[in-house]
């Protein structure tokens, strides 16, 4: 849970939109003043980015379990279909390549809708 909104930068304070100081970057005393107060303002941008990180990495997350549903099916189909024609030898010829093709194509299709 975080302080929701976009974060601004201020320097090296970090502000939500309405002007809450959400963090603040002190300088570093082992390197020279100039070199820190750069460090300063680029960790702070950094700081800043957090809630965009964080909604990319939640829609990554999505994107990534409607993948794997999708490689699931590939398996569940495999499986049945073996099942259904009696193959219990597993170096069979598995599904046709181009089924599998239009199976991820079109997981990859509505993960890219989102």
């Amino acid at each position: 849970m975080h302080t929701e909104g976009k974060w601004e930068v201020n320097s090296t304070i970090i502000q939500d939109g309405t002007g809450y100081t959400i963090a603040q970057v002190w300088p570093d005393i082992r390197v020279p003043s100039d070199v820190s107060l750069s460090l300063m303002k680029d960790n702070a941008r950094l700081i800043a980015a957090a809630p965009e990180t964080a909604k990319e990495r939640d829609e990554l997350k999505a994107v990534n379990a409607e993948l794997l549903e999708a490689l699931n099916k590939i398996y569940s189909i495999e499986d049945y279909r073996r099942k259904l024609c009696g193959i219990s030898d597993l170096s069979s010829p598995p599904l046709p390549k181009s089924e599998i093709q239009k199976i991820a194509k079109a997981a990859i299709a509505k993960a890219e809708q989102s």
